[in-house]
């Protein structure tokens, strides 16, 4: 009988251990940039290389940059001792087809999944709020997803909300 019980212990701590394995918290105090097809985030605290789908991130009065698909545990955007804000961020245009040219999974911008927790601080008196900004990252006229189709017949330029939707096609 008592085997069996430490079988069990044994067993339930490895679980435990597993699961806690997976959840690996990231302080990111410098501005850092991921790539469409990056899979890791740098710890820069260890130098370690966090899978993102288990990295438990905290921006801490810097610049992240997103691009492209990507699943993280959680996010917390936290000013820093100095009043700078965290801000979340994609880069101007950014486009990635993820299936190699075909054009049958493009991401436009970002595609963030987070399966935990979303914090992001706000203002506090003279203290200042962090954020997502996506401020002038967008499409120019006439291009991204949002663009319109092209001019035939009697109409003049086709165009449309392009507020991550398809715009008109004439």
């Amino acid at each position: 009988m008592q085997l069996r019980h430490i079988g069990l212990s044994v067993s339930a701590m490895s679980l435990v251990l597993c699961a806690a394995a997976t959840a690996q918290p990231v302080l990111l105090t410098t501005d850092t940039v991921i790539g469409p097809t990056d899979t890791f985030v740098v710890d820069p605290m260890t130098g370690a290389a966090v899978p993102l789908t288990g990295a438990e991130i905290t921006v801490r009065g810097c610049v992240l940059t997103i691009s492209g698909r990507h699943r993280v545990g959680s996010l917390a955007l936290v000013r820093d001792a100095g009043n700078e804000p965290a801000i979340l961020t994609h880069p101007a245009g950014a486009v990635h087809d993820y299936s190699g040219g075909a054009d049958a999974d493009v991401v436009y911008g970002v595609d963030l999944t987070i399966d935990g927790d979303v914090v992001i601080e706000g203002p506090n008196g003279a203290l200042v709020a962090s954020r997502i900004d996506t401020t002038g990252r967008g499409f120019g006229p006439g291009e991204g997803p949002g663009a319109g189709g092209a001019s035939t017949g009697l109409v003049i330029g086709a165009a449309g909300g392009g507020h991550a939707g398809r715009g008109a096609k004439a």
